[in-house]
């Protein structure tokens, strides 16, 4: 029987119903209330996907060397650029999973979005911008503290930036892949498969120069 409805969904959300219900009808079979799965006569809606943005070099530069030195602003800033980390991810961060001298930060499974442990590299660039921090650090401490959102917003307006939902992390794993072209070592570093990471950042308009120039954004003084 079909049951029609006004409501009104995305093809996503319809394609997230159809999974539940899939896997509800697929339990009724292995207990054998019934034979056939029904939602498999049911095709998944056709989702156009979202373009991705994310920050030009000089967009970059201009907002790390407008935060102020070893404030939690400038540090959230550097780890998403440049580690391609989620905010989710960072606001979770403490001090004690910065392993600087070995260059990397270790995401606990609980920390991620994908509940799986993450060795994320720390690279020469997120280094330059992570060193100023190392002798000051708390291990107990987290990277973003209890007013990180806020001092962020004021940051956001008082430098008149235009936010981009994860274009902080966009922008990494753009420039990232227009610099190395590997997918293998992007999917490791921001945590998700090699498919997903080549589709959503292997045919963006950036070439090899503007990544390298990405990659070498440094403090422009240590005290600004």
């Amino acid at each position: 029987m079909k049951i029609k409805t006004d409501k009104n969904v995305s093809p996503v959300t319809r394609n997230t119903y159809r999974g539940a219900l899939s896997a509800f009808f697929s339990f009724c079979i292995t207990q054998g209330y019934i034979e056939k799965n029904p939602i498999e006569k049911i095709q998944t809606s056709n989702v156009t996907p979202k373009e991705i943005e994310f920050y030009k070099v000089k967009e970059i530069e201009k907002m790390l060397n407008n935060s102020k030195a070893l404030s939690e602003v400038r540090i959230y800033l550097a780890i998403a650029a440049f580690a391609g980390l989620r905010r989710s991810e960072i606001e979770r961060l403490e001090y004690s999973m910065i392993h600087f001298e070995r260059r990397q930060i270790i995401l606990a499974a609980k920390n991620t979005k994908t509940k799986q442990r993450r060795a994320v590299k720390i690279n020469d660039t997120l280094a330059r911008w992570l060193e100023p921090y190392m002798s000051l650090k708390n291990d107990d401490e987290k990277v973003a503290g209890e007013n990180f959102r806020k001092s962020l917003e004021t940051f956001r307006k008082t430098h008149n930036i235009k936010w981009i939902n994860n274009g902080l992390r966009h922008s990494f794993g753009t420039y990232f892949f227009a610099l190395t072209a590997n997918e293998f070592e992007g999917s490791k570093q921001m945590g998700h498969s090699p498919d997903v990471f080549k589709k959503h950042y292997a045919n963006q308009i950036v070439d090899e120069t503007d990544a390298e120039k990405y990659f070498n954004i440094s403090p422009t003084s240590p005290n600004k």
